[in-house]
């Protein structure tokens, strides 16, 4: 099929198929329809979500492992803090 592209602007749907309407008659009965827009219709199949699902999931372990190493790095940064603020007069100075 021509013209198929990923969609992402919907808030419902993260992800669709993006099928010209003069294309949506070669849609496999698989697809769900999901929106419609003027020149076009919007799909999801099974493939799709489960990636989706993989894609949401990865992100959701790297904000949580992500966290703890900021909140660890912030609190390293601030017990130096005044090295930081020493620092940061000298570079003042020079300019």
């Amino acid at each position: 099929m021509q013209g198929v592209k990923y969609d992402t602007g919907s808030k419902i749907y993260r992800f669709q198929f993006d099928i010209p309407n003069s294309q949506a008659g070669k849609v496999p009965d698989t697809y769900t329809n999901t929106t419609v827009a003027k020149q076009s219709k919007r799909y999801q199949n099974e493939t799709l979500k489960e990636l989706v699902t993989n894609l949401e999931e990865a992100e959701e372990n790297l904000k949580n492992a992500l966290s703890p190493f900021l909140r660890k790095l912030f609190k390293k940064f601030y017990k130096k803090q005044h090295l930081w603020s020493s620092f940061l007069a000298c570079i003042a100075e020079v300019d």
